[in-house]
């Protein structure tokens, strides 16, 4: 099976430097006229005398590959990156080649422009680099020697965009006549009548713009096929006008009237089943269209698989992938720009199809068009993808309500966890530096995972330019991303990898970027040290009804803890004199911040300060005061501003001070936390995110009512951790994990059992109430973790490593 290289891309040059590459990039032609949305083929065969003992490769393209060997899907990658700092990844081979002849073989797209996961040089390339090892020798598979390529035909180049943010509709025409269905198998003939030909050499590895070459430094993606539960609904309609030849397939559907259809399908559920029945769809009347809707059970970030026994050919499948269905179970579709949508044409015979980009969806709607003879349909199902490597936590509690949140938590973070921590799988799939921070630090809690979040780290600084700013989702030349609450943002990721580790490689890595990034701020400061708006580098998520002209209580109270993690940070480099002239800067702004954002007569933080009238805006909000208590400002207020602003405003119907959405709620919850109104604080997980799943929710949404955003998004699974901090009670006290504190939340609960993965091992926890104010308790603490365990009247015992078993 393939492994990764590693899991500390900080690490520069790496302990065990890899050899030489030998491989050189390359392509189809020297430089493409037209370069969008451009598939290759790559192909190697080679004759092994004995199965190898060994094949261990390293493979990258730019933008992505997904590879082959004998016919079998090994990986696709490679993880977005600069292509100054080009990511690849190191596989093994050797359980996929035989003695014999083997093909080795690649798609491979280009973008061509750019998207939120990528940026284009003007350049395509595939570089593959490494041997195979045999008892009776070595064979070299480096590119280019022994290859062959040519432009994929499958693929019409000139569709529709998926999104702003992503890449290309796939139009696939599997009838195309230069693009032979067994080109992956070793018995295949490539010759130069069928367009195939020797590689182009773009650049040497180290050649421009691929200049220096990275290790994946984080999970390969795991993989796995699974089927959909349900067909859920059938329509028919007719066909929208000029439907053959559309470049946009996703929106045609908007002008075409459908009706409820009876199961049209024979054996509508043998398409379910991955086995050797077949669903029958009979012809639709002339010019009609049938509409099949197939549920996933959940939001997946995955590859549709078409199978299809048996087909006339011409027949044309469009694709809808959805995160929601209306009233009539019919596909939710509306006007705009995200367009997530594919389309196949059949060729005649039995025929399979796995789209090469995945897509974030829950539903599938299939509309089949141009069907003339009956059309065999033998399974339908998804390649679900998301970061390798868990070491998954647990929960469970007599709280059903509260384990329901917690799966639908993690089941978010799986599907936000790819290449990346991204903040959704469906229309953008970005690195959104501002989502990452609650995505990390859920995972982590969840998984173990903690890679994703360091090479994102190493990313958002690789963005800085020459003003010091940074990239709000690296890696990408968007002009409008370099937002100023994401910079902010990088500077507590920072903090907290360290936090979590207890390393400062990344620290001495990054502490360069960090030093421009604080003079970027510095040189954007007004009155008494405050930030302005800094027009040219916007929020990524606004407060509502905000001034442009005022002055921003929710981004300074964010410089103030900036400032206050970088004096952290400095510390822990031994730079003392900076940490302490952070930590005087920070003070400063901490009473100009009192000065212009307190509302006296209110006694409430306030969103903005208006410079014409000198006073604080009228307008409040959730997020700030919650912000100002978590910085402890104004200290003797925290009590009343956690239960008379905070869990006011979360618990009312509706009110004047603005609630954030789930995707920055935990900082409300944080707060509540710590103003020790922590049964308040999961009270409000219970019924805020437990709503959510009432509605039918299986993953957690980017908004309350879900009628907008992301019905899946990483930022909104703070319960993960809450739960985890909180009910089992496992919180660290001290760099590293070296201590933690287990303080179980009890409440009316019966029992909870589970388990965190830190980075010295797992720490597991288990307890039961057996009498009032009486609980028996089970903890495991790996080695080098020491801890104490708080009891429901607040005794107080001291843990070892180990095994502990007692009753309170």
């Amino acid at each position: 099976m393939p492994f990764a290289a590693g899991t500390n891309p900080s690490e520069d040059p790496p302990r065990n430097a890899p050899p030489p590459w030998e491989a050189r990039w390359c392509w189809t032609n020297l430089r493409l006229a037209r370069p969008w949305n451009s598939y290759a083929w790559f192909r190697r065969t080679i004759d092994l005398p004995d199965r190898p003992t060994s094949a261990v490769i390293r493979i990258s393209a730019d933008a992505r590959y997904t590879l082959f060997v004998n016919g079998h899907r090994v990986h696709q990658g490679p993880a977005r990156s600069f292509p100054h700092a080009q990511s690849y990844d190191t596989l093994d081979l050797a359980d996929f080649l035989t003695a014999g002849l083997n093909a080795i073989c690649a798609i491979v797209h280009q973008f061509g422009v750019p998207t939120a996961q990528s940026v284009y040089r003007d350049a395509a390339g595939f570089v593959l680099d490494g041997v195979a090892e045999t008892h009776a020798g070595t064979f070299p598979l480096h590119t280019p020697d022994g290859w062959l390529c040519r432009d994929a035909a499958g693929w019409r180049k000139h569709v529709a965009r998926l999104s702003p943010d992503l890449g290309f509709q796939e139009h696939f025409d599997a009838d195309a006549d230069a693009d032979p269905p067994d080109w992956l198998t070793p018995e295949y003939v490539a010759t130069p009548e069928d367009g195939w030909k020797p590689p182009v050499v773009i650049a040497p590895v180290g050649g421009h713009p691929w200049v220096a070459m990275r290790p994946r430094g984080a999970p390969l993606l795991a993989d796995e096929v699974l089927p959909f539960n349900a067909i859920v609904s059938q329509f028919t309609g007719e066909n929208a006008r000029g439907y053959k030849v559309a470049e946009d397939v996703f929106h045609p559907p908007l002008q075409e009237t459908r009706k409820k259809a009876k199961m049209s399908l024979e054996a509508p559920d043998a398409m379910l089943h991955n086995d050797d029945q077949a669903s029958t769809l009979p012809p639709p009347p002339d010019g009609q269209f049938h509409l099949v809707v197939l549920d996933l059970g959940q939001i997946r970030n995955a590859h549709l698989i078409l199978q299809i026994s048996e087909a006339a050919g011409d027949e044309i499948i469009d694709v809808l992938y959805l995160a929601e269905l209306d009233k009539n179970l019919a596909p939710l579709l509306a006007a705009g720009e995200t367009a997530l949508a594919d389309r196949y044409r059949c060729r005649p015979g039995a025929q399979r199809w796995e789209s090469f980009w995945p897509k974030g969806f829950r539903y599938v709607a299939l509309i089949f068009r141009n069907v003339e003879k009956a059309l065999k349909i033998r399974h339908v199902g998804v390649r679900a993808v998301w970061a390798s490597g868990e070491r998954p936590a647990a929960f469970d509690s007599s709280d059903e309500r509260l384990n329901a949140i917690y799966r639908a938590g993690v089941e978010t973070v799986r599907a936000c966890s790819i290449d990346a921590f991204i903040d959704g799988p469906d229309a953008a799939q970005a690195q959104h530096w501002t989502e990452t921070r609650v995505t990390a630090r859920a995972a982590a809690y969840a998984t173990g995972d903690i890679a994703l979040l360091e090479r994102g780290i190493l990313q958002v600084a690789q963005s800085q330019t020459a003003d010091g700013s940074l990239h709000s989702h690296p890696p990408s030349d968007d002009p409008q991303g370099r937002t100023v609450d994401s910079m902010l943002a990088w500077t507590g990721t920072l903090w907290d990898h360290h936090s979590h580790t207890g390393r400062t490689e990344l620290l001495r890595a990054c502490r360069p970027a960090l030093d421009r990034l604080l003079e970027f701020f510095a040189s954007h400061e007004q009155r008494d040290g405050l930030l302005g708006h800094l027009e040219a580098f916007p929020f990524a998520h606004p407060t509502p009804q905000f001034d442009p002209k005022h002055l921003s209580a929710s981004l300074n109270l964010g410089y103030l803890q900036a400032l206050r993690w970088s004096a952290d940070i400095y510390e822990a480099l031994d730079r003392d004199e900076q940490s302490a002239r952070l930590t005087a800067k920070a003070d400063a702004l901490a009473q100009a911040l009192d000065k212009h954002f307190w509302d006296t007569k209110t006694k409430t933080w306030k969103d903005g300060f208006d410079p014409v009238a000198d006073a604080p805006v009228e307008q409040t909000s959730v997020h700030v005061n919650a912000l100002a208590l978590l910085l402890n400002l104004r200290p003797d207020m925290q009590t009343a501003i956690a239960r008379d602003v905070i869990l006011k405003a979360m618990t009312a119907r509706r009110g004047k001070t603005i609630v954030p959405p789930p995707a920055s709620a935990a900082y409300a919850l944080d707060a509540l936390i710590q103003a020790n109104l922590r049964a308040e604080a999961v009270e409000l997980i219970r019924t805020r995110w437990g709503a959510m799943l009432d509605r039918g929710a299986t993953t957690l949404w980017q908004q309350w009512d879900g009628a907008s955003g992301s019905r899946c998004a990483g930022a909104a699974a703070s319960p993960v951790y809450l739960l985890l901090q909180q009910i089992l009670g496992i919180t660290p006290i001290s760099i590293g994990w070296k201590r933690v504190r287990i303080a179980p939340l009890v409440g009316a609960l019966e029992f909870a059992r589970g388990a965190v993965p830190s980075p010295l091992g797992m720490i597991r926890v288990e307890w039961e109430k057996v009498g009032e104010d009486q609980l028996a308790v089970r903890i495991e603490l790996p080695e080098g973790t020491r801890g104490e365990f708080v009891g429901p009247l607040g005794e107080t015992r001291q843990l070892e490593s180990g095994a502990s078993e007692f009753h309170t």
